[in-house]
């Protein structure tokens, strides 16, 4: 019922363990009110104070994510799977069992585990909306930077779920809880509507990306490295965007209609040469929103399982790059998965944020 952390998982962390770098926008301004203390989510259902002396990291149509000195919070609304569709509150012992694993899916790292929880159902927003409580701590042997997780989770509709989290080092447990509480005494729950738009704006790296409808996103070690990924699948759909410095690829940033197809030429066959797993389908110099890059189509063979992949990069004249890494094991409905992908990837722009 609930999936596997695909390999690119661990990717991820030894990418974010080695990544420093940070994005410097360029391009279309995206205005951000200054005196904004509030976030209403566009299909969330919810309405959430803004903390003070936050860090912004992303938003999407139903999610908001930021940072307070080292405590993380993120607030998102999720579809429930099918088995458990229904009021929480008259859930069997099975679909609780089911509840609690679902809460722990959607959790940034695997091998978190409940400490403490309250009964399903048991706590309420202000505005009576029925919901959660819990405790999770970290179990796992790699690094985790925020192993405590402080959390409720409300019940929008029958089938979809808010889940507010506070991650954050073990030291600050004091402070997260009265975080929390800060957060949950403002909260407004209401009903979430559903619309194909899903757009993510990350306003410390700069840029704005659709992302395919009902996706997630989050973020690891790193925050110039956003994870995203579909929880409503049965198949490992999923998402890795990173901004990175380069002045290896000026001659690609700066090409035009007259040499962009041996710079991209060029540039796939130096970033394939050592990929034995990867077989390239095919591949094609692209400008867009005012960057250039290369859209390439592969598959990959991890542990005898194929995996259909649209790997993208793209450069800018400041000497930023970008790498969109969207993938799919759907043997079966992968076309119709990567046209999708290939929609994301052609989305991509770089924003400024005027706070």
């Amino acid at each position: 019922m609930f999936k596997r952390f695909s390999l690119l998982f661990v990717f991820t962390l030894i990418l974010c363990s080695l990544s420093t770098a940070f994005a410097a926008p360029v391009a279309n301004t995206i205005t951000k009110p200054k005196a904004a203390s509030t976030f209403k989510s566009p299909n969330g259902g919810y309405r959430t104070e803004l903390v003070k002396g936050r860090e912004d990291i992303l938003h999407t149509n139903t999610a908001v994510r930021y940072s307070v000195g080292k405590l993380l919070v993120d607030i998102d609304s999720y579809t429930l799977p099918t088995s458990l569709t229904g009021l929480t509150n008259n859930y069997s012992a099975q679909q609780i069992k089911d509840y609690q694993q679902f809460i722990l899916q959607i959790q940034d790292y695997p091998n978190f585990q409940f400490s403490q929880t309250t009964k399903v159902g048991a706590n309420k927003t202000p505005n009576n909306s029925e919901g959660t409580d819990f405790t999770l701590n970290y179990s796992g042997k790699a690094d985790c930077i925020r192993p405590l997780v402080l959390g409720s989770a409300y019940q929008q509709k029958e089938d979809r779920l808010l889940v507010v989290t506070v991650s954050a080092p073990q030291s600050e447990k004091v402070q997260a809880t009265a975080l929390l509480k800060n957060i949950k005494d403002k909260l407004r729950v209401n009903k979430p509507t559903f619309v194909e738009d899903n757009t993510l704006v990350t306003s410390h790296l700069g840029y704005q990306i659709n992302l395919p409808a009902g996706w997630h996103a989050s973020t690891l070690r790193a925050n110039n490295v956003i994870i995203a990924r579909s929880m409503s699948s049965v198949h490992t759909d999923e998402a890795m965007i990173r901004s990175f410095k380069t002045e290896q690829y000026k001659s690609f940033a700066n090409a035009t209609n007259t040499n962009i197809n041996k710079e991209e030429k060029d540039f796939v066959t130096k970033v394939t040469k050592y990929t034995p797993n990867i077989t390239i389908i095919r591949h094609e110099p692209v400008t867009i929103n005012g960057l250039n890059g290369s859209i390439m189509e592969t598959t990959n063979s991890v542990d005898l399982k194929k995996i259909f992949v649209i790997n993208a990069y793209f450069f800018g004249k400041d000497n930023i790059g970008y790498q969109l890494r969207f993938s799919t094991d759907d043997t079966i409905n992968y076309e119709m998965k990567l046209k999708s992908f290939k929609n994301a990837v052609r989305s991509f722009k770089e924003v400024v944020i005027e706070k």
